[in-house]
């Protein structure tokens, strides 16, 4: 019930920061060679900061996945919950780099760190989701639509890791949120059944 709820709270987030960063880029004074863009100042700190929070609370999620019982018996899918989970770290450490210097350009060491964590975390979890979904699509014991949603989650993230480099990376965030927001309810409703 927590990893359901984790994961809907970091869906809730990224859906938010998807939107409103859209809407953003078009006014900010930011340079869109900044990590901070299109956020400046305190606004930029409090977003970094609520979306690392969110990531802790997706990693929640992820760890309890780890041990679903629709994973139990197979090891490629606690392989591929493994994968997510440290593609999910890897995601923490792009939001940290890019608290501590969100003023750097993103040709600067932090600016490569960052997307080189984001870009590597992204396979990661595209893969993983992937691996995993693939179990639970075919293990069935998650039900109905529930079933295809670790599996949605890991190949939007596979489309969405091109994306990442554009101007298309906000609206790519919300889709994704939507995806992990179908996965939380599945965690949410497998959990009280």
């Amino acid at each position: 019930m927590v990893a359901g709820a984790a994961a809907l709270l970091y869906a809730g987030v990224q859906l938010d920061a998807g939107v409103v960063v859209a809407s953003l880029r078009s006014t900010s004074t930011v340079s869109h060679h900044r990590l901070n863009f299109p956020l400046a100042g305190t606004s930029a700190t409090t977003a970094e900061v609520v979306w690392g929070l969110s990531q802790l609370a997706f990693l929640i999620a992820l760890a309890a996945f780890r041990r679903t019982p629709a994973l139990a018996e197979s090891r490629s899918g606690r392989i591929g919950a493994t994968l997510a989970f440290v593609g999910g770290w890897l995601f923490l450490g792009g939001h940290v780099v890019c608290l501590i210097f969100r003023d750097a350009l993103t040709s600067d060491a932090s600016g490569v760190t960052a997307a080189s964590l984001f870009g590597i975390g992204s396979v990661l979890i595209a893969a993983g989701f992937i691996t995993a979904g693939t179990v639970v699509l075919h293990g069935r014991q998650w039900s109905g639509w529930r079933r295809v949603t670790p599996l949605a989650v890991g190949g939007w993230m596979l489309l969405m890791i091109p994306l990442q480099f554009t101007g298309l990376l906000q609206a790519a965030v919300a889709i994704h949120a939507v995806s992990v927001g179908a996965f939380a309810v599945a965690m949410l409703l497998e959990s009280n059944e």
